[in-house]
């Protein structure tokens, strides 16, 4: 009997930990599970007639707080549930444990809702390995035990299916896969020094999956791009070119496809890799330097893109036209001695002086991924003439500056270089502290890229079984929370093409019979399972399985019901009189009037005697022992 309850307290507390997921509820699930280690105390301290008149008023007081706005509907609503369920949970009897196990679901149901975190599997699936012995707590009698054991697997059978069968919208929802992202760098206006604090921060801010087309080899490190910026104020770098209303796609006949998962864009940024040619599964915009922008959004966004080379650094052809020339060109008033850097770089064409330019940085400034912030002045002439050491975002506005005063159209990235790979998963891994910035420069058909910096220095190292971890969130997100309606409608048709490879059906024909399938199988679940979930919910109603026949047999099951709420539920399968004599020993105020009711049902029950005689006498004790108070 102490493991059947242990059950249901599981439950509940499976049920407190998904809640506890959902944002601004980890509070309430917190004392959620403190009121739980209490509640029975605290109970017994309550008169009876208390507790149900204090509970009303506690969860109406709470309903009127979220309508009111003194708390946020969504706490007013846990705060609720979380309460009914220590109050279930501390309360004895069979229906409270029916209840403590229903509320569990609700809290469960509020948890899954508001949350993508793969924690919830963990809470569900303590739910699920509970719930056989917390449904036999629940149930009286030894069969119960075997009946919960059957009925569990056929629940999940039918919640898999309809998983699968419900409609899904098209679009995937807004995923929250590592949580708050700090990419301070990226943006249309980055001040110099402002990307750091990213270079210690291991955070991952973007997974890709890469399919190459035809005969393409693929690079073991990539620059992925971000914010392309044109123009400088001495400070402060900015994108300028407008956003065209509508984006022209392209066929990409060599190239790759890249499965794009992006963990935030509140700047409304979106990384790119190589020569973008098509996007799919977002609605972008793009500008003549190859910016690409997307709504501003906290959660993950999902979506492929098509790529061609160079996905390093390489040279993407283009016809510069006059406007973009001046963008490219412009600079502010120069400190001297920058001046006379730039006239000192010698002579050549744009490629052959962006070399000079990142040899002459190299020999001038000491890398450091640590370099502080520097407030006011010129941070250029500051890290270049007195500090000599900087990161990378230095070293790129150098080279550009230096270039753009040698006549060379020049522009600054900033984006990510990385050459970390998720074995587990499959996919790549570019995180915050893979963060970069590195130059364009004109040569007069194509923008080459030249990286000025002397290297990206040491990514903070990750736990073991972090791989794994990851992973696992990442099929969490992709199969569960994304699973939207293309992934449903791509899922039904791999089904019925695996079935027309049997049948010899194509087309229409097979995907009508994949879903055929599914529906098949929901229907014939249901099917299946509806008896036993009538069954459970009857006596979540308080029924014991079959209804009583004869008013004395429902009125010792009505007073029945009253002395568990009272005293406790003893042990499964004690006939009437044994279970009268349990609460009678255990002090139950209507013990003695609960021994009474039992002999008057076994008279009829046994001893043949009539129901309408006895049913007057029998109506009086089961009043009485419903009306005791305990002492």
């Amino acid at each position: 009997m102490m493991a059947q309850g242990l059950t249901v307290r599981l439950a509940a507390l499976a049920g407190l930990w998904g809640l506890s997921l959902a944002p601004q509820s980890a509070e309430v699930a917190l004392a959620g599970m403190v009121g739980m280690l209490v509640g029975p105390a605290v109970l017994k301290r309550i008169p009876t007639p208390v507790t149900a008149p204090g509970s009303a008023a506690l969860l109406i007081g709470v309903a009127a707080a979220g309508s009111l706005g003194v708390v946020s509907s969504s706490g007013a609503l846990a705060a609720a549930l979380a309460y009914l369920l220590v109050f279930f949970a501390a309360s004895p009897g069979r229906r409270a444990q029916r209840l403590t196990l229903l509320v569990s679901v609700l809290l469960l149901a509020r948890g899954g809702s508001a949350s993508q975190d793969i924690g919830f599997l963990g809470a569900f699936a303590l739910w699920a390995a509970v719930i056989p012995g917390a449904l036999a707590a629940t149930s009286p009698g030894a069969a119960s035990v075997r009946w919960s054991i059957r009925v569990t697997p056929a629940v999940l059978a039918v919640a898999w299916a309809l998983f699968w069968m419900l409609p899904r919208p098209a679009g995937s929802p807004s995923l929250a896969l590592d949580g708050p992202v700090s990419v301070t760098g990226f943006s249309d206006s980055v001040e110099l020094g402002q990307m750091g604090p990213m270079l210690s921060d291991p955070t991952t801010v973007l997974r890709m999956r890469v399919d190459t087309l035809a005969d393409v080899t693929f690079p073991e490190t990539v620059y992925v791009r971000g914010t392309v910026l044109d123009h400088f104020d001495g400070v402060r770098w900015r994108a300028t070119a407008p956003l065209e209303a509508e984006v022209t796609t392209a066929p990409v006949a060599k190239g790759v496809r890249v499965e794009m998962i992006q963990s935030g864009a509140e700047a409304g940024v979106l990384y790119t890799l190589g020569a973008v040619r098509r996007v799919e599964g977002v609605e972008a915009q793009t500008d003549a330097a190859g910016n690409w922008r997307v709504p501003p959004q906290s959660g993950a966004l999902a979506w492929t893109v098509w790529s061609s080379a160079p996905f390093d650094l390489g040279a993407r052809p283009h016809f510069l036209e006059e406007v973009e020339r001046r963008r490219a060109l412009q600079l502010p008033e120069l400190d001297p001695r920058i001046q006379q850097a730039a006239a000192d770089l010698g002579e050549g064409d744009a490629v052959v002086l962006a070399r000079a330019a990142r040899r002459w940085l190299q020999e001038q400034v000491q890398y450091t991924r640590s370099s502080e912030a520097i407030a006011g002045g010129d941070p250029l002439s500051t890290v270049l003439f007195e500090r000599r050491e900087g990161h990378c975002e230095y070293f790129a506005s150098a080279a550009a500056v230096l270039l753009r005063a040698r006549g060379v159209p020049t522009r600054v990235v900033n984006g990510f270089v990385s050459s970390e790979q998720n074995q587990v998963g499959g996919y790549r891994v570019v995180r915050a502290a893979h963060a970069h910035s590195w130059v364009e420069v004109y040569d007069g058909l194509a923008w080459v890229e030249v990286d000025p910096t002397p290297g990206p220095g040491q990514v903070p190292e990750r736990a073991a079984g972090s791989e794994v971890y990851d992973a696992l969130k990442v099929l969490w997100m992709e199969r569960v929370v994304g699973f939207d309606g293309g992934q449903q409608r791509r899922a039904v048709a791999t089904i019925g093409q695996s079935v027309g490879d049997l049948t010899g059906a194509r087309g229409s024909v097979s995907t009508s019979i994949g879903w055929a399938l599914l529906v098949g199988l929901g229907t014939a679940g249901l099917v299946v399972v509806r008896p036993w979930v009538s069954r459970w919910l009857g006596r979540l109603a308080g029924e014991s399985g079959a209804r009583p026949a004869g008013r004395v047999a429902g009125a010792w099951h009505s007073a029945a019901r009253a002395a568990e709420s009272r005293t406790g539920t003893p042990p499964p399968a004690l006939p009437p009189l044994s279970a009268a004599q349990w609460w009678e020993e255990r002090g139950d105020p209507a013990g003695s009037a609960m021994v009474e009711l039992a002999w008057l049902h076994y008279r009829v029950s046994f001893g043949g005697e009539d129901d309408a005689t006895l049913a007057e006498a029998a109506d009086a004790l089961a009043t009485r022992a419903k009306a005791a108070v305990p002492g």
